[in-house]
């Protein structure tokens, strides 16, 4: 009897043990987690340009800023650029940038990006754009529609309502082109993340969240990748665009 409760007391006390070390070793493993993603975001580092690529501020149909939407109630259709809200340092050093917005509505609509040079009437390109219920979209542009160094252009995004009454909301921003050759040269062979922090720190929008969204796109459940995007949105947006957008893209 003696030597059965000891075995009894030996087997508990191993499996104490044993749920003891599983514990530690899965708060390590959330601690590291934890400090890669703090690491990430802290790296991060938006430095807007007071004097260049700035603008009043983004124009709107429907709502303020960035945003636009059908209807002020939660569930309407509802666009967001994704472009500081500042108006800030709408920068690129790319000839054919990739412009992004999010947007989320009840159906599937149909959107038009339409991009203007200063210089011209017409818009220089065009694109029609289906959308899902809740999409990240990304237009890039071709290569015969370079931009120019020095030109603001104006950029537009406009979505049909689907309520059967034709109408429609639109939002746009601004891009101007910067001769960064001698950072472009540097950054070469640096990852997508380490790209971004740098075009971050220069006041670079525009390729600061292009590299980030490639990378979540190649590496979605990279928690260092969502941590600098996460924090990025965060610095650059408006405090309601940053956690809707923290709700719907980085988080679906």
């Amino acid at each position: 009897m003696h030597n059965q409760a000891q075995n009894i007391s030996s087997n508990i006390s191993s499996k104490c043990i044993k749920l003891v070390v599983q514990f530690i070793l899965v708060s390590l493993v959330n601690l590291g987690y934890t400090l890669t993603a703090q690491a990430s975001e802290d790296a991060v580092r938006w430095t807007p340009s007071e004097d260049r690529g700035q603008v009043g501020g983004t124009l709107s149909g429907g709502r303020r800023g960035q945003e636009a939407a059908c209807e002020t109630t939660e569930d309407s259709t509802q666009l967001t650029l994704l472009v500081p809200s500042s108006g800030e340092s709408l920068l690129t050093t790319v000839a054919n940038p990739t412009f992004s917005w999010h947007i989320a509505t009840q159906t599937a609509t149909e959107m038009e990006f339409v991009l203007f040079d200063p210089r011209q009437a017409a818009p220089i390109y065009s694109q029609t754009v289906q959308a899902n219920t809740r999409d990240l979209i990304s237009v890039s542009l071709p290569m015969d529609k370079a931009l120019e160094a020095g030109i603001r252009y104006r950029w537009t995004v406009i979505a049909n309502c689907p309520d059967g009454t034709n109408r429609e909301i639109y939002t746009r921003s601004f891009i101007e082109r910067q001769d960064r050759a001698t950072l472009d040269q540097v950054l070469i062979n640096s990852s997508s993340l380490d790209q971004a922090v740098a075009y971050a720190a220069e006041g670079i929008w525009y390729d600061a969240l292009g590299q980030l969204l490639d990378a979540r796109s190649q590496e979605p459940d990279n928690i260092k990748v969502q941590a600098a995007l996460e924090s990025l949105l965060h610095q650059a947006m408006s405090e309601e665009a940053e956690a809707y957008l923290a709700m719907l893209l980085i988080h679906p």
